[in-house]
C-alpha cells in the first residue's frame, strides 16, 4: 500500500542522501517502528544538533514509549548545554505530566516561565494545569499573561474569561468574551458563555446577537437550546414551542440535550404544551 512505499521510499532516501537532514526527518516521521525512528532522529540530530523540533519530536516519541528518564536525560544533555531553548525546557513537564507528576510538572512549568516570562505555549500549558488543580488565582494570572503576550488571540481571551468567572463568580469578563467572538466568530466557547452570560444579567437583546454571530458556524442542536431559552424568557411562546419541537425530530437521541431545552420552557410555564 502507500504507507509501505513511502517507508520504503524514506529508507533509500537516507542510503542516496545520509547527509540530508531531511531525509532523517523523513523517515523518523514514517518508521512504525519506534527504533528505528528513534535511531532515525539520533541521525538527523547529529546533522543539525541545534534543531529544535528534531529533538521536540524525539522526546514525544520517548514519552509515547514511557521512557520517561531517558527522556529527561535526553533534555538535559543536548548541544545548548545548561540553557536550551525554552520550548524545550517546556518539554520537562510533558514528561513529568506524562510520568503523573502534575505537581512537579506545575512547579518546572513556573520556574520556566518565571526565567522567560515571554513564551505563550508555556503560559497555556500552565493555565490549563491549574485550571485542573481548581488553582483559580493561578490560573487567572497565567491567563492575563496569555492576553499580554497575545492580546488579538481569541483562545487567550476566552482563557481570560473562564478565569475570570472562576476565580470571581460575580466578576464580568463579558468584554472579553465579546472581544473574543469577534475575532473568531465560530469561538464555542466564547459564543455560548457570553450568550448565557448577557441572558443571566437581562440584556437579552445582547444575548440574541452573540448568538446570532456564532450561529452560522455552530449550527445545531446546544444552539438551538438557546433559541428557545431566549425565545421563552422573551415570552415568545409560539416561537419557542416550535423551536422545541424541531430539536425533537433533531437531536431525538440526546436525552441531555432535550431535557435541559424542557427546563427551559418550564421555567416560563411552557412546559405543559411541550
Amino acid at each position: 500500500g502507500e504507507p509501505e512505499a513511502a517507508l520504503k521510499l524514506a529508507r533509500e532516501l537516507t542510503e542516496q542522501r545520509p547527509g540530508e537532514f531531511n531525509s532523517w526527518m523523513a523517515l523518523a516521521n514514517m518508521a512504525d517502528d519506534a527504533d528505528e525512528a528513534l535511531g532515525a532522529l539520533d541521525r538527523a540530530i547529529a546533522l543539525l544538533p541545534l534543531d529544535v523540533d528534531a529533538h521536540k519530536m524525539k522526546v514525544d516519541l520517548l514519552i509515547r514509549q514511557k521512557r520517561y528518564d531517558d527522556a529527561l536525560a535526553f533534555l538535559g544533555s543536548t548541544a545548548w548545554g545548561e540553557r536550551p531553548p525554552v520550548a524545550l525546557r517546556v518539554k520537562e513537564a510533558s514528561v513529568l505530566t506524562a510520568r503523573g507528576d502534575r505537581a512537579g510538572a506545575i512547579k518546572r512549568l513556573k520556574e520556566i516561565l518565571a526565567d522567560d516570562a515571554n513564551y505563550y505555549p508555556g503560559w497555556e500549558m500552565l493555565a490549563d494545569f491549574q485550571d485542573e488543580e481548581g488553582d483559580y488565582t493561578g490560573y487567572l494570572a497565567s491567563a492575563r499573561e496569555m492576553v499580554r503576550l497575545e492580546p488579538d488571540e481569541a483562545l487567550a481571551l476566552g482563557f481570560l474569561a473562564d478565569a475570570m468567572r472562576k476565580q470571581n463568580p460575580k466578576s464580568d469578563p463579558r468584554p472579553y468574551l465579546r472581544r473574543a467572538l469577534s475575532l473568531k466568530p465560530d469561538y464555542t466557547f466564547a459564543g455560548y458563555s457570553l450568550f448565557d452570560q448577557e441572558m443571566d444579567a437581562g440584556d437579552f437583546d445582547a444575548a440574541e446577537k452573540a448568538l446570532a454571530m456564532l450561529a452560522p458556524h455552530v449550527p445545531g442542536g446546544w444552539t438551538e437550546v438557546r433559541r428557545i431559552r431566549l425565545a421563552a424568557q422573551r415570552r415568545q411562546r409560539r416561537e419557542a414551542l416550535d423551536l422545541f419541537e424541531a430539536l425533537l425530530k433533531s437531536e431525538a437521541d440526546d436525552a441531555d440535550m432535550l431535557r435541559l431545552a424542557l427546563q427551559r420552557l418550564e421555567e416560563h410555564n411552557m412546559g405543559d404544551a411541550a
